[in-house]
């Protein structure tokens, strides 16, 4: 399974040959995800680290785009798919807190959709909320345990809150769940040493090195692979 990261809210880009850093920096200002449909596919269908994205074709216009949802929600207002679509239209206008209210909704209406609570969650996050960020990323986990984005999106809320123990468990899973995404082992090694564990994140670095077609990651291994050497002062 080849494994593609949602663009974290927030988050285009795929993280499939990507450090997860280089992932998570994008954080603060992450693209629009995709608006969809209230589904449940596997993580191989969809992109996982992806968040907000661009207006649905042949709707540019944010005003345009938001009457047309909102005319959907009046016309169904028993369906979670027209907050969700109205949630990404907000999202793709930057009103994140706007965005937050519909997906509430749509959650209420469809509670075990993982999609709405993965983005929810994302934003949730991107506005400095992470407990409960983490709450629905957890919510999501237990709909569904083999959902490696939902395993990706708590891995990077917990890094980027230097919380490396419980960041380092979902890498692992992650890993687990797709071997074959090797360049996992950069965000490992510096999950180790933010846990003092240095031969552990040595060791995960050469791993990282010996296996990635990333130049910039490769250089960046080194350099903390060289940092991890040098003798103490």
């Amino acid at each position: 399974m080849r494994l593609a990261l949602y663009s974290i809210i927030f988050l285009g880009s795929v993280i499939l040959g990507l450090d997860l850093m280089q992932e998570v920096k994008q954080m603060p200002e992450p693209e629009e995800p995709t608006p969809h449909k209230a589904t449940n596919s596997s993580p191989s269908d969809q992109n996982p680290a992806a968040s907000p994205s661009e207006m649905p074709d042949g709707h540019p216009d944010f005003k345009e785009a938001l009457g047309i949802y909102t005319k959907a929600i009046e016309e169904a207002p028993d369906k979670a798919d027209g907050y969700a679509d109205r949630a990404n239209a907000y999202i793709a206008n930057h009103q994140p807190a706007l965005a937050i209210v519909d997906f509430d909704q749509a959650i209420k209406l469809d509670p075990k959709n993982t999609d709405y609570l993965l983005q929810r969650g994302y934003l949730l996050f991107n506005l400095n909320q992470k407990e409960k960020a983490l709450a629905d990323f957890d919510k999501a986990i237990g709909i569904d345990s083999a959902l490696t984005k939902a395993y990706v999106y708590r891995a990077m809320a917990n890094f980027l809150s230097q919380s490396y123990q419980p960041a380092l468990d979902d890498c692992l899973k992650i890993l687990e769940q797709d071997p074959s995404f090797t360049d996992l082992h950069l965000t490992i090694a510096k999950c180790y040493d933010g846990l003092k564990q240095k031969d552990k994140a040595l060791e995960h670095l050469e791993l990282y090195i010996n296996s990635s077609k990333d130049a910039q990651g490769i250089k960046e291994a080194q350099e903390l692979k060289q940092s991890l050497q040098a003798p103490s002062p």
